[in-house]
């Protein structure tokens, strides 16, 4: 059986350990057809890393005697382009600049020399000049070195491909640790990193027969738009549609590995069950407005098959935890100058990101580049949590751009966000197992009252988080977030049955724990604090019976009756919630 290659990102190693492999590397003569100077950027886990790997496998001339070994019977060893084991190759990895602020520069000045010194004993034959290899080895700076080595190849006809990984990574370790002061001295001005970027402006002014070429990686378009006139001629592909497919598997893809290892281990579960699991939790990311393929994450899906083949069942853990976005890379995004917690105090992306959970999706444009000094504007924080895998592109809406949430890992961890940064400013500090109990009572016992209860007098302590938010939504963000402390549901909000949107559906998630009994359609309703006396009695009567009018309606919803009849167990209650405000005024099951 070829062992899955979870979390390896050296392609030579995996295929002379003949590990499992999906090809793509067709996406090599469409990456030359695009230009010398490139930028891809993607969520974390979804594959960066491993194609740098691939580039630099098939572009090494010292790496021409394995062409046939490595990619012989792919895609690309049977339509070669002129290109391969044509140029030099100097790989950088960003991610190993160390992150301290009094050591961050010392760090990066080190490394870029370690890897220019690397490159010269590594291709030696072509730096054979002894005037070159005297005025290298005299250089203190790495950069100075870099420099040297572009010229000099230039002017002696050599081809030299730039591979960097993580361009951004310890720019967005520096500012979530230390703030903008410090970022902005690494990138602007005369920021040491700028420096790095002026070599690809336009290449270089040496003129020769070499060429240079340049590919980078990276999670955010923010330090690349700091970074701005060193790198005005890099182009990012990020949007493309044509590299829609080039990260991630297609589902025929995932279907292709799940039959094959369930074929060699002979695991006795059903594959149709187990590919719709995989489809709500790690699929449906598009990373192009004109992308017609969703896309699952590639780091979920192999952590599915170690963890099935390991457990012989569903994943008890369905959500990696390497792929979690550190709450660090977001806590100056969600607070707002919260070096001390006692200053702590929510901004206005934090009322952005609620609704994008209530609502499941938001409305607008993805941006290819903002500075940082823009990042509070709400279409950046929308496009950077688009950069960072929490939203994808979605079918239009009368020709507007819409972005949603893919998946439920998703869902969960933006559940976590919000929890986070509640709990951050010294908000809802309730007791998690507790909770967490209270929601597998409701799945297990169809004990509801409990939970909405004790969820309805905590909102009405917090007079002080009123103020984030709207009154017409003031609770759906805060019943999101708790129902999720637990997976015993698979939470949708704005769920479309019977040509409506119930608020809420709570669904069994019944293929992990076959014994739950219980799912909710949830719709809540809003009277304004302001509304008092006979027009609150009034209103009251009014929504209670629209209410009513939608939850009969949703019952009817025909995939929601195939599933409930189709399970013997599960039960679907209908639930009323109506808010006075913040207060919970009215609860019943319909």
């Amino acid at each position: 059986m070829r062992k899955i290659p979870y979390g390896q990102a050296n392609f030579a190693d995996i295929r002379k350990r003949n590990q499992m492999y999906v090809d793509k590397t067709r996406f090599l003569s469409l990456m030359e057809e695009s230009g010398d100077y490139l930028m891809l950027i993607r969520p974390r886990r979804m594959g960066k890393s491993l194609w740098v790997s691939i580039m630099e496998a098939y572009y090494d001339i010292a790496w021409k005697g394995m062409f046939e070994e490595w990619f012989g019977n792919l895609e690309i060893g049977k339509n070669p382009t002129e290109e391969r084991n044509t140029y030099l190759i100097m790989k950088f990895d960003f991610s190993r600049i160390e992150s301290e602020l009094q050591q961050v520069q010392k760090s990066f000045h080190s490394y870029i020399s370690m890897i220019t010194r690397m490159f010269v004993r590594k291709y030696k034959t072509y730096f054979d000049d002894d005037s070159f290899l005297e005025e290298f080895h005299r250089l203190d700076s790495g950069l100075e070195q870099l420099n040297l080595i572009l010229e000099e190849g230039l002017k002696n006809g050599l081809k030299i491909y730039l591979l960097v990984d993580e361009y951004d990574n310890f720019t967005n370790t520096d500012l979530s640790a230390h703030g903008t002061v410090s970022y902005k001295e690494i990138t602007r001005g005369s920021g040491f990193y700028r420096d790095f970027f002026k070599f690809f402006k336009g290449g270089t002014n040496v003129l020769g027969e070499g060429r240079i070429r340049l590919f980078m990686t990276g999670v955010s378009p923010v330090t690349l738009d700091d970074l701005t006139s060193g790198a005005n001629n890099i182009r990012n592909i990020s949007l493309s549609p044509s590299f829609n497919e080039l990260f991630g598997f297609t589902e025929e893809e995932v279907q292709a590995l799940l039959d094959y290892y369930l074929q060699e281990t002979q695991i006795e579960l059903d594959p149709a069950m187990l590919l719709a699991t995989m489809r709500d939790w790690y699929n449906h990311y598009r990373f192009s407005d004109q992308a017609r393929q969703d896309m699952y994450n590639t780091d979920m899906v192999l952590h599915f098959l170690l963890s099935m083949m390991d457990e012989q069942r569903i994943p008890q853990e369905l959500i990696d935890h390497n792929i979690r976005i550190g709450y660090q890379k977001l806590r100056h995004l969600l607070l707002v100058d919260s070096q001390h917690t006692s200053d702590a105090r929510l901004n206005g992306n934090f009322s952005l990101l609620k609704e994008v959970i209530e609502t499941g999706k938001s409305m607008g444009t993805v941006r290819t580049s903002f500075p940082i000094d823009q990042i509070q504007d709400s279409d950046n924080f929308q496009s950077l949590l688009y950069y960072f895998g929490l939203l994808t592109f979605g079918e239009a809406d009368r020709g507007r751009t819409t972005l949603r949430i893919p998946n439920q890992v998703v869902s969960k961890l933006m559940y976590g966000y919000l929890r986070d940064g509640l709990r951050e400013v010294g908000h809802f500090r309730i007791d998690p197992r507790k909770i967490g109990n209270l929601v597998e009572d409701m799945a297990y016992d169809g004990n509801w009252k409990a939970f909405f209860t004790m969820l309805s007098q905590e909102i009405h302590k917090q007079t002080s988080i009123r103020d984030y938010f709207s009154a017409e939504r003031v609770v759906q963000g805060f019943l999101l977030a708790y129902l999720n402390l637990t997976d015993v549901f698979l939470t949708y909000s704005e769920y479309e049955c019977s040509k409506g949107y119930a608020d809420l559906y709570l669904a069994p998630f019944h293929t992990k724990y076959p014994n739950l009994k219980y799912g909710y359609l949830i719709e809540l309703k809003y009277i304004p604090r302001k509304m008092t006396g006979e027009a609150f009695n009034d209103k009251l009567l009014q929504l209670k019976a629209e209410a009513h009018s939608q939850l009969k309606q949703y019952q009817q919803d025909s995939h929601l009756q195939e599933f409930y009849e189709s399970n013997r167990t599960p039960d679907l209650i209908s639930l009323i919630l109506i808010f006075h405000g913040w207060e919970l005024v009215y609860l019943e099951a319909v």
